[in-house]
């Protein structure tokens, strides 16, 4: 057990760590393999010289609640001002790993990577420069003012969507522009040629001015990225579009949740 600690404990960036830490991770999907990492590391943090005491979601967080009170728990994990520095373990294909990303951007806090279990991709790159440089200095929750008038729209349009969709999403901002709202879509609307880290800080900006969020819900990582801000700065959600679902937990009905649970 001690040696997957030490070996991490090594890496530079292991400082921003503080008395308490969440571990950002796979929970659903995660191999037995990367589950057995997970229990040596957190073993490692807490039982050192100078402990570390660890927020593990497969193990701290009630798996029996709903979609809504796990997101919930783990954010409030994440937001612990105890906890400056978030300990993650990056892998592409984990929902609730891009959720919580948007969630430790939304509160501000640092990371570092213990591993990429995913070594590529956008998301991939993107940690490595915010655990390179840092996030700037926080305003003043009082120096952003939040314009009730102002909607950050969700909605991931790429390569491969069609044409009739991306219209139709288009249709909705035209109308929602019609009745005198403002609207922020990262699509059409944010920054251009800059930094993975300077794009998503603008994005954390919108996300902070706006009133509420809306969503056109689509299983893709930039999703669940944008609905982990929204959540962790703490916006009322509009489903637009979502997706059919079962009994079980998902994100998906977890949304539905959230909508209901902000609904003015």
């Amino acid at each position: 057990m001690e040696q997957i600690g030490t070996s991490i404990e090594s890496k530079e960036g292991f400082s921003k760590i503080g008395e308490k830490t969440f571990l950002l991770g796979s929970v659903r999907n995660a191999t037995e393999e990367t589950k057995l990492k997970f229990k040596s590391f957190v073993y490692y943090l807490e039982n050192r010289e100078n402990p570390i005491k660890v927020h593990l979601p497969s193990r701290d967080t009630i798996q029996t609640n709903t979609g809504l009170q796990i997101c919930t728990q783990n954010e409030a994990a994440i937001a612990d001002p105890d906890a400056p520095g978030i300990v993650i373990f990056y892998d592409e294909t984990s929902e609730g790993s891009h959720f919580d990303i948007g969630a430790t951007l939304a509160n501000g806090k640092e990371i570092f990577v213990a591993e990429y279990i995913s070594e590529g991709g956008w998301f991939a790159d993107l940690l490595r420069e915010w655990e390179e440089k840092g996030l700037p200095a926080e305003l003043d929750e009082e120096d952003v003012t939040v314009d009730e008038d102002m909607v950050f729209l969700i909605a991931d349009v790429d390569e491969k969507t069609s044409q009739q969709e991306t219209s139709r999403i288009q249709n909705y901002v035209d109308r929602l522009e019609k009745n005198g709202l403002k609207v922020y879509w990262p699509y059409m609307n944010g920054p251009k040629d800059v930094s993975k880290l300077d794009e998503v800080l603008e994005y954390r900006k919108a996300m902070r001015m706006a009133g509420s969020v809306h969503t056109f819900y689509t299983s893709t990582n930039k999703t669940f990225f944008f609905l982990g801000l929204g959540f962790g700065c703490k916006k009322p959600l509009t489903v637009v579009q979502n997706v059919e679902y079962g009994p079980g937990k998902s994100y998906p009905r977890m949304i539905d949740e959230w909508q209901e649970a902000t609904r003015v």
